[in-house]
Order: structure tokens, then sequence, then C-alpha cells
């Protein structure tokens, strides 16, 4: 993703801020999400304004997912072997 301008980065700021209020989901830590038919918008919210925001198109958010499953699964099954070894 090349960096924008401040110009049109605010504008996307106010764009994700108009379209958050309908279509936003909140997933924790004061970050949403939302789609516009082709990104994967990713956003923070101080409570009165988004403070970042990342756009991740189709293939930025498969490597992210391949990242994840990379990362988490092994932590994971070993957190669920534990569980199991305690009875």
């Amino acid at each position: 993703m090349a960096l924008a301008t401040h110009q049109q980065r605010a504008l996307r700021m106010e764009e994700v801020m108009d379209f958050d209020q309908v279509n936003a989901e909140y997933l924790g830590d004061g970050v949403y999400a939302q789609f516009d038919g082709f990104h994967l918008w990713l956003f923070t919210h101080n409570g009165y304004e988004a403070t970042n925001e990342i756009a991740l198109d189709p293939e930025t958010y498969s490597a992210l997912v391949e990242y994840v499953e990379k990362k988490l699964k092994p932590a994971n099954i070993a957190a669920q072997e534990a569980a199991n070894a305690k009875g």
C-alpha cells in the first residue's frame, strides 16, 4: 500500500467514520473491522475518533491469515495439550 498524503488519509478516515456507524464490527481492544467490497479495513477508535487505519487487499489479508495460522496453531495445540494433561 502506497503512502497517502495527509489530505487523502483524512478523507479516508472520514469515510471510515461515516461507514463505521452502520457497518463496522467491534473486534475488541478498541479495534474495529469493516469491509468495503474490496478492502478489509481495520481501525482503532479511542471513543472520539478513529485513530489508526489499515486497508488490507485480498492478497494481504490472505498473507495475514496464513501468518496467524502459522503462529497461533502451535500455541493453541500446546494450550490444549496442557489443559488435557491437567485433566
